[in-house]
């Protein structure tokens, strides 16, 4: 290939879509194809800034040869090594090296840190200083039973436990460290009798509520998604935590996945070896914390778990490529516990979402009737509510609107967020722009001036799309039920017939935000032997490499969420890193 083609910069199959490079090129020359972003090459002009801003290291230049120093192996000594530089992986690093104030190493896998985290919108404590400060009541028993039961007994309570005053403690410390006040805000509100408590506002009921949020990107600031970094809350746990490593003589190594790990003659953790570009990196070290991330891009894992979520059209990864399952490939030589069982991983393909496009479509999408499958029939999917598209033609379903429903159901979503985030708000201004746009994409967003045009680029037969829309006019015109979204969906909206073109049909399909769980800890973190109630000592696992409050979507498996557990468990996990080394 010549230096001077215009094909040097490339975006890989696993781009998790997090919109920076297409926001970021001067040339816009990034544009979707299929359900990824890709470089028009006829635009690029060789720029590099999509390489440089890319999150995870999967856009990258073709040309670019970088000379391989071949080096002799790299021995570091280390109280604890931390595999993975994501949220979970950098708070334990952080936390250990700042009780013990000795040597702790990070080998990372990808060129940058931050992992799945760093896509993350935000984390919130159930109850923290500020909460107490504010005179909310503590509700966090009430939190860990709520949960509980909606798991219907699938999570480990002592780690459920852990997680809901750990988040808390993990909130606390990191305010410790200072230069939150451009980011966060507070808001008190009065005593709501009726209120049920909820996380992120907790004191609901006969004490104040206090709204903690994160309403400006540190990062990715031309983004209108708000509800997917890089840029909010979880960039700024891993940016804050690699200050902290810097200032703490956390030594962290890139594009260096742990390859095996080691134990010393009485079965006690003892090296980590891992593998750069040059050669190896040996950590000994009294301690390992694996925080490798889940297993979404581990295509064999992840069937065993969900085959489904292959068939039709396959579900979108929005996690990022190195979530492989390294983890448990490196415990289980060991005899540690692996299990991908319902009862204690999480692997789901959701749905319906129009994501990873335009935010404003989001909710739009998921409050239009009426919803279609691929063969123009309609599909009683509430509106508002996530649906299982398994058994759905090739797992998509369309939302159909008329301008009419599209200027009513655009205006009620702006409204509807005009007292949330700046970029909401922002994003929902421009709702027209962002079905113009999408349309001229072509497969996000299909636009036609007559029902017979839609219903071609939809691939279905015209007359029966044509029925289905008939019915659906019929319907509404002696529907009398509710006009306002019911508690719990996900967005307001407007039932409106479908009969002023132009008219628009906007995909919706299954998505995949992470596949969790797999190695077996005990309520301290330690990694537990198969067959047995013992642990491999010296060795943790947490965020997604772990299980404990994972499991099928149908028990709740993801309802205390990823970012509470990464952050709760790195933080518990450094303290017990610590005791463990120290003791």
């Amino acid at each position: 290939m010549s230096q001077t083609s215009k094909h040097r910069y490339h975006i890989g199959a696993r781009c998790s879509c997090c919109h920076y490079c297409f926001n970021e090129c001067p040339a816009q020359a990034i544009k979707f194809v299929g359900t990824s972003y890709e470089i028009d090459e006829a635009k690029c002009i060789q720029c590099g800034k999509c390489a440089s801003v890319c999150p995870t290291g999967v856009c990258y230049d073709l040309l670019e040869k970088k000379e391989i120093q071949s080096h002799d192996p790299i021995v570091r000594d280390a109280e604890v090594v931390v595999l993975g530089a994501g949220g979970a992986g950098l708070v334990a690093a952080v936390r250990a090296a700042q009780l013990t104030g000795k040597k702790v190493v990070v080998l990372e896998k990808a060129k940058k840190h931050g992992g799945c985290t760093n896509l993350g919108h935000g984390f919130f404590p159930y109850y923290s200083k500020w909460h107490q400060e504010a005179g909310c009541e503590d509700t966090r028993e009430e939190q860990i039973e709520m949960a509980y039961a909606r798991s219907e007994g699938h999570f480990d309570k002592a780690l459920l436990r852990k997680t809901i005053y750990g988040v808390g403690d993990m909130f606390d410390w990191m305010i410790e460290f200072g230069g939150w006040e451009k980011w966060f805000t507070r808001k008190v509100t009065m005593p709501n009798p009726n209120a049920a408590p909820a996380p992120g506002s907790m004191g609901g009921g006969k004490s104040p509520r206090l709204e903690i949020d994160f309403p400006e990107r540190t990062k990715n600031e031309k983004s209108l998604d708000h509800a997917m970094g890089p840029g909010f809350m979880g960039t700024y746990v891993v940016d804050l935590m690699m200050e902290q490593c810097e200032k703490m003589g956390v030594e962290v190594f890139f594009e260096c996945p742990a390859t095996e790990l080691k134990l010393d003659e009485n079965g006690r953790f003892a090296q980590a070896i891992g593998t750069d570009p040059g050669g190896q990196v040996i950590i000994n070290a009294k301690a390992c914390i694996i925080a490798t991330g889940g297993f979404a891009h581990n295509d064999k894992l992840f069937r065993q778990v969900n085959p489904k979520a292959f068939e039709g059209i396959p579900a979108k990864r929005l996690s990022v490529w190195s979530d492989t399952g390294d983890g448990m490939a490196l415990v289980e030589p060991l005899g540690g516990y692996i299990c991908l069982d319902d009862d204690h991983v999480r692997a789901p393909a959701g749905g319906p979402l129009h994501h990873p496009y335009n935010y404003t479509l989001v909710g739009m999408s998921l409050s239009a009737e009426p919803i279609v499958d691929n063969n123009g029939k309609r599909v009683p999917i509430e509106l508002g509510r996530r649906a299982n598209l398994d058994e759905i033609p090739n797992c998509v379903v369309y939302s159909i609107l008329d301008q009419d429903g599209a200027d009513k159901n655009g205006q009620a979503r702006y409204d509807d967020d005009r007292d949330h985030t700046t970029h909401g708000h922002e994003a929902h201004r421009h709702w027209q722009e962002a079905l113009d746009y999408e349309s001229s994409l072509g497969f996000p967003c299909r636009k036609a001036w007559t029902l017979e045009e839609l219903a071609e680029k939809i691939g279905c037969d015209p007359d029966d799309f044509k029925q289905t829309i008939a019915d659906y006019n019929a319907w509404l015109e002696t529907y009398d039920g509710p006009t306002e979204s019911p508690k719990g969906t996900l967005g307001v909206f407007s039932r409106n017939p479908v009969v002023k073109p132009p008219f628009y049909a906007i995909t919706l399909l299954r998505f995949n935000e992470s596949a969790s769980g797999g190695i077996m800890i005990d309520e301290n973190f330690r990694v537990r032997k198969q067959d047995s109630e013992d642990v491999i000592p010296g060795i943790y696992a947490v965020g997604d490499a772990a299980s404990g409050i994972f499991c099928n979507q149908k028990y709740g498996g993801g309802s205390v969420g990823e970012l509470n557990w990464a952050m709760a468990s790195g933080f518990y996990a450094g303290d017990e890193a610590a005791a463990y080394v120290s003791g």
